[in-house]
């Protein structure tokens, strides 16, 4: 369930919480006055934030672990099934899809040319335009399973993999150039 409470007195602020029909474990996005949120039923839901009430759905049929992220235009939403979809905020549609090849479990960035980046939990980092070509990948080894959320200022994405490891990419240009990489392994 999903619930929609004030941030002054912590009250239900929907009628009734949003049920989905499997788990929720992505974090929701709020935009354009709806509430973007995956779940392990297959399906990506934009409510109304207002009510609560679902706008649209679309269904993949793969467990949306990572949460959706939005340019204003498009939700993008990645599978367990290693699916991008590009949908249409308004409606839903689905504009475009990248197979990445593995599973995604790590939230996409957007950045501030409007390159979307997703990275797989086989290690590899994908840059992709607004219509879904794919502007250039990197790879950070098959150990590097990424799983946490992608972080960015814009134009350097923040990395953190399975392996201990922690890197800055700068991605410009349709180019990805590691700017540093540290290792989280106290026991070295």
């Amino acid at each position: 369930k999903l619930y929609a409470l004030s941030l002054q007195n912590g009250k239900p602020q929907w009628s009734e919480p949003f049920k989905a029909d499997g788990g929720i474990v992505t974090t929701p996005f709020v935009g354009s006055g709806k509430v973007f949120v995956g779940s392990f039923d297959g399906n990506v839901y934009a409510l109304d934030a207002a009510t609560g009430r679902v706008a649209w759905k679309f269904d993949d049929s793969g467990w949306f672990w990572s949460s959706p992220v939005s340019d204003g235009k498009r939700v993008y939403a990645a599978t367990t099934k290693g699916i991008l979809h590009a949908l249409d905020i308004g409606t839903g549609k689905e504009v475009w899809q990248f197979n990445l090849q593995q599973p995604v479990l790590s939230t996409p960035v957007i950045l501030q040319d409007g390159n979307v980046v997703v990275a797989s939990d086989g290690g590899s980092v994908h840059v992709l335009s607004p219509t879904g070509a794919q502007v250039s990948s990197y790879n950070l080894g098959e150990k590097a399973l990424v799983q946490a959320p992608l972080t960015t200022d814009g134009q350097i994405v923040y990395v953190n993999a399975m392996d201990k490891r922690v890197w800055a990419i700068r991605i410009t240009s349709g180019r990805q150039e590691k700017v540093w990489q540290i290792s989280t392994d106290t026991k070295k």
